[in-house]
């Protein structure tokens, strides 16, 4: 696509605003296919714009050997009116072949999702009354299991105990793990962690002491049909940031170990990958003086001690907000990164390898706004990138969905000289003792028909020339 190459991705949005437009709300998704672009990006690259008529946002994103990926996120005013969690699926080469919204009669809100078994988990934060409540009720999680092709196999709001967010879930054996934060009163959080049957039965919830108040937000599988959860103890004056924590469970929701992770400054963890030797990253931001914010990488080996801890400190603010396994020891880590001259961000990813060095990354320019909020590994060397923008030119978010096939064949002076150094971190592992506590949670069974599972019509992309 040659014009594309010359006019770059900004013009391509631009162009895609001026095809597109806004108009009613329909369940249609429109694709926009933007091409490749060679804009700061190291290997090749292919961009998709996805939209409706309103606000659309990609949260998370799964991708299969083969390159089949499924993306979730939330709509509001897009496709039908309210805001509703959104899946889509796809086969290889970024066709679309289905896409779903979910919700009841008020704002349901995604967060994220996990695979679960051939289908999918979403949940998040829902204010709709599934049991023909007249008026809003009050938040509470939301859980919504799907097959394949996006239809819902069950659904349950998980009603009291005071969970209020739910971050990260995981597959845990059969069952699946979902962990966040619950409200002791006040603005004292408590890391919470659920776990539910393949049917969407409450196994358990607790919630841990881990020392300090903190959150949980993320998970991968433990041992013996376990987990791990990561997240951090929050620290006095700090917003959402503190030290960094690992906890090790038991299926039965047992605290097996502990252990913290004092860093430099507070930090914010964002995500933690299971890594081929057993070993796990923990990904996030650094919190610091300028650039104010850096990614961190910690790997942490089976014995739970520091392998690697590296700061990747750019010229200005770079935040990382998702990680996927790259393959080889690599971790993939995608966010944004600020422009140095307007109040906007770019998106960005980089590769990391086994010894903190970056071996490829990427910087997305638009119009406006770009920011990668999820990143999944499909065929080898191929990377699925996915976020939103509002380079659309109205009101609203749209969809951006890329794909990125890095090259290794660049010196790596290019890759780090005045752009952005690596640097070793200090990180002190220092023991925890967690202890739990049950929560009084119901899992409330949303009847057949009171969530509304709406099909979207896919048409073929449409390709700006």
């Amino acid at each position: 696509m040659p014009r594309l190459r010359r006019l770059g991705l900004a013009a391509a949005l631009a162009l895609a605003a001026c095809a597109s437009g806004r108009g009613p709300i329909e369940p249609v998704l429109r694709v926009w296919d933007l091409g490749t672009t060679d804009i700061e990006v190291v290997g090749s690259w292919r961009a998709q714009l996805v939209s409706g008529s309103g606000t659309d946002l990609v949260r998370k994103a799964f991708c299969r050997a083969d390159g089949a990926c499924v993306y979730l996120g939330l709509t509001r005013d897009s496709f039908v009116p309210g805001t509703h969690f959104l899946a889509m699926g796809e086969v290889p080469d970024q066709r679309y072949q289905w896409a779903r919204t979910y919700g009841g009669s008020d704002e349901d809100e995604l967060d994220g999702g996990a695979v679960a078994g051939d289908g999918v988990l979403l949940f998040g934060s829902s204010t709709s009354g599934f049991a023909g409540a007249a008026t809003p009720v009050a938040a509470r999680p939301l859980l919504v299991r799907i097959d394949g092709a996006g239809a819902p196999l069950w659904a349950r709001t998980l009603d009291g105990g005071g969970i209020e967010r739910m971050h990260d879930a995981t597959a845990a054996g059969d069952d699946l793990v979902v962990v966040g934060h619950a409200g002791l009163g006040g603005t004292t959080p408590a890391v919470a962690v659920v776990r539910v049957a393949p049917d969407g039965t409450l196994r358990w919830a607790q919630i841990y002491d881990v020392g300090e108040p903190g959150y949980a937000v993320a998970a991968v599988p433990g041992p013996y049909g376990g987990a791990i959860v990561a997240g951090y103890l929050r620290q006095p004056n700090v917003g959402f940031a503190g030290t960094p924590f690992l906890l090790g469970l038991d299926a039965a929701g047992r605290p097996l170990w502990a252990r913290r992770y004092e860093l430099e400054g507070p930090a914010q963890p964002r995500a933690l990958v299971s890594l081929a030797d057993g070993s796990v990253a923990l990904v996030g931001s650094l919190f610091g003086a300028r650039p104010g914010r850096s990614p961190f990488v910690l790997r942490i080996g089976p014995d739970h001690g520091v392998r690697l801890a590296r700061e990747l400190r750019g010229l200005e603010t770079i935040e990382a907000f998702a990680a996927a396994d790259g393959g080889d020891g690599r971790v993939v880590v995608v966010g944004r990164r600020r422009d140095p001259f307007r109040e906007r961000y770019w998106g960005f990813g980089m590769v990391v390898d086994d010894r903190g060095r970056i071996v490829a990354h990427a910087t997305l320019r638009a119009l406006g706004q770009v920011e990668f909020r999820a990143v999944a590994t499909g065929r080898t060397g191929e990377y699925r990138v996915a976020g939103f923008t509002d380079s659309m030119g109205a009101a609203g978010y749209d969809m951006l969905v890329a794909t990125w096939l890095p090259t290794q064949t660049v010196g790596r002076d290019v890759l780090v000289a005045s752009q952005i150094s690596e640097r070793d971190l200090v990180a002190k592992p220092v023991d925890v003792t967690a202890r739990a506590q049950p929560l009084a949670v119901r899992a409330t069974e949303v009847p057949p028909g009171a969530l509304e599972a709406r099909a979207l019509s896919v048409p073929t992309a449409a390709t700006l020339k």
